[in-house]
């Protein structure tokens, strides 16, 4: 009885921490497809991609833009629909001009690329929270990025 009350504890602690680091790498998950989500809407309802001249392109200066200005609204509401737990302050977009495509192309047509970066993720275990030690993890950072088209062609 006593060694089965020794190794069910120790089981038991493995299995709850299998839970526990399951739950927070699952919570990552949701930060990262949220910041997928947020990059498809900060690419359609940003002010700087109605034109590329507004980042002065070529060779402009990016615009970064973090989430607690009412223009990044839109990408923090597609980003905590699917991560409720991620604030404004922990993203950050940035607008800028890329040099990929056809090097005959206008600067007129430039190509814009936004990069969305969603840092400072916590996550706190349940269990050691319920007794009482309250850990914490630091989640890593997650950024991703989309390209647009090169619509130019040359005759």
């Amino acid at each position: 009885m006593v060694e089965m009350a020794l190794a069910l504890t120790i089981f038991m602690m493995i299995v709850i921490a299998i839970f526990e680091f399951a739950l927070a790498t699952f919570a990552w998950h949701r930060a990262a497809e949220g910041a997928r989500q947020g990059l498809r809407s900060a690419i359609v309802s940003s002010p700087a991609t109605g034109s590329a001249l507004a980042l002065g392109c070529p060779g402009g200066i990016p615009v970064i833009v973090t989430c607690t200005t009412a223009a990044c609204q839109p990408t923090l509401n597609a980003i905590q629909r699917i991560a409720p737990f991620v604030q404004g302050d922990q993203v950050t977009v940035t607008y800028a001009c890329s040099d990929a495509g056809n090097p005959d192309r206008p600067a007129a047509l430039a190509i814009p690329e936004v990069i969305l970066e969603i840092t400072g993720l916590t996550y706190t275990f349940a269990i050691p929270g319920v007794i009482g030690l309250g850990t914490t993890m630091q989640l890593p950072d997650v950024k991703v990025s989309r390209t647009g088209e090169d619509l130019f062609t040359s005759n």
